[in-house]
């Protein structure tokens, strides 16, 4: 498949939060297969350069998801050097874990503004560009622990 040449179905071009490890790599490394051009956001910088590879075309942006002026301007800027975007993808999560009284207000202040207001804002400006493309995808992937939450560890 060559960059561009996307599989019937598949978006052309995707902005993909959590690319780094895990499910958001995974999904990455299945879009790339397909030919799809990707925009990927993380604060790992080497592990999002070494999914990538040395293929044109992609885009890397190095974002903390906790800040809100960032979150909003790599989407700007995601559409601006993929041409458009096709679809969001948004997979980044953390979990911090601790005992009830071990949690800070900073502590869970992060959380919900990476795993909550993050994927809401950039959904939110992405779907500008989604409709001057004609239409599209937005896709906010959830942990598990939403239902059922883990033990202490």
């Amino acid at each position: 498949m060559t960059l561009g040449a996307t599989a019937p179905g598949l978006p052309r071009r995707v902005l993909l939060t959590g690319a780094s490890r895990g499910i958001g790599n995974a999904i990455a490394r299945a879009l790339l297969r397909e030919g799809v051009r990707l925009a990927v956001v993380g604060r790992d910088r080497e592990a999002l350069a070494v999914l990538l590879g040395d293929a044109p075309g992609h885009a890397l942006l190095e974002v903390d998801l906790a800040r809100t002026n960032e979150v909003e301007a790599c989407v700007d800027r995601a559409a601006e050097l993929l041409g458009g975007i096709d679809a969001f993808v948004a997979c980044a999560g953390i979990a911090e874990h601790a005992a009830v009284g071990a949690i800070s207000a900073d502590m869970l202040a992060r959380q919900f503004d990476v795993n909550f207001t993050a994927p809401f804002l950039m959904a939110q400006r992405a779907a500008r560009p989604i409709a001057a493309a004609g239409g599209g995808s937005i896709l906010l992937i959830a942990s598990s622990l939403g239902i059922k939450p883990a033990p202490q560890t």
